[in-house]
């Protein structure tokens, strides 16, 4: 009562400040107040280039989740949930997880729409769910499931443990990109000269596929790479990953320099591009599906690439084998460009390799 009663005083001070504190204020305000309209107001909120508004947004969402969860108000959830994000609620076939200061909720819709949910507490906030552990009902829920949806919030968008290797399943960061009637073009970069200074190994010689193009060596350097990429419909990044969660992009591939010098692909750059083809991208990279530890925002390299227009991006979250890789992406691009969907392609390819003893290829998540 005491910490409610200071927060009200300092809601009642922002209100007097300028008309975007006054916004954000009284938002906060309707969330404290279980006010109905808090989660239209929550998703009106304004976050480009505004960490504090996208602060408040996501903790607004995040208390009024658990709120329903709490009360087992799973479809109520699922319908915040998918607002939060932009798309319409999922009729069936989805999973949606939340957590909240180390309580956490997850809830399936199975084949016929049905609800099925579980809510509990972790001691600390958890970064990593592991799905079939804490709520294996909410998994059985799934088993007829095609394929399943997965809205996750940060910190949980992006992990690969949320549901079984051999389920077809793709994290879902917004409404969906078509598929583009364009030329298929197929594009495989490899074989990158990043600065010998950051001492990474050599990877294998690229293998390019018959009728595809290639971009590779000193050639293959950041502006030329989002150059080649853009009317691809098709797209492998065989180069290393890194991953700083120092910085806000978290993870990045190591190209070759540039005239300029850079060498360094970021989710800021590949952001800022237009794939025009709405390509499936693969990044063939150690870690490139870390996500940055925000609990605000979805952002990854993934993430990056969807928002300029990719339909579907597969990375791994973790060290890859140079040896087992180039053969586990050959598998995922066959299926694919033979008409299957990249969830059930990815989830077909990861469950064998995982059965074979590659316990890495686990951690292979495709993102829609």
């Amino acid at each position: 009562a005491a910490d409610l009663a200071i927060a009200r005083r300092w809601l009642a001070a922002a209100a007097r400040g300028d008309a975007r504190t006054q916004g954000l204020a009284a938002v906060i305000g309707q969330v404290i107040a279980e006010d109905a309209d808090a989660t239209r107001a929550l998703a009106a909120i304004a976050v480009a280039e505004d960490e504090e508004a996208a602060a408040v947004r996501a903790w607004g969402f995040a208390i009024v989740i658990d709120r329903l969860a709490a009360r087992a108000a799973w479809s109520d959830a699922v319908a915040v949930m998918s607002r939060e994000v932009g798309v319409a609620p999922p009729t069936a076939c989805a999973l949606f997880a939340s957590t909240d200061h180390g309580a956490w909720t997850l809830i399936a819709l199975d084949a016929a729409g049905q609800p099925v949910g579980a809510r509990g507490a972790a001691a600390a906030d958890t970064a990593a769910l592991d799905t079939g552990a804490l709520a294996p009902g909410v998994v059985a829920a799934l088993a007829s499931c095609p394929q399943v949806q997965v809205v996750a919030r940060p910190p949980l968008h992006g992990q690969a443990s949320l549901l079984p290797a051999a389920r077809p399943w793709a994290f879902v960061r917004g409404p969906a990109t078509a598929s583009i009637a364009a030329p298929a073009r197929t594009v495989v970069i490899g074989d990158a000269l990043p600065p010998p200074s950051l001492g990474l190994p050599a990877l294998a010689p690229l293998a390019v596929p018959a009728g595809t193009d290639a971009l590779r060596a000193a050639a293959a350097t950041p502006d030329a790479v989002l150059a080649a990429l853009a009317d691809a419909t098709y797209a492998e990044l065989h180069v290393h990953g890194q991953v700083d969660l120092a910085v806000a992009d978290a993870s990045f591939l190591a190209l070759s320099p540039g005239a300029d010098g850079t060498w360094s692909l970021t989710a800021g750059a590949v952001r800022k591009a237009r794939l025009r083809a709405a390509p499936v991208v693969v990044l063939a990279a150690c870690r490139a599906a870390v996500v940055a530890p925000f609990q605000h925002a979805r952002w990854s390299l993934p993430d990056a690439f969807l928002a300029a227009g990719a339909r579907a991006v597969i990375a791994p979250a973790v060290d890859i084998p140079d040896a087992e890789a180039g053969p586990f992406f050959d598998q995922i691009r066959a299926r694919i460009l033979g008409g299957e969907a990249p969830a059930v392609a990815v989830a077909a390819v990861r469950a064998a390799a995982v059965a074979r003893g590659q316990a890495w290829a686990a951690s292979v998540v495709v993102f829609e």
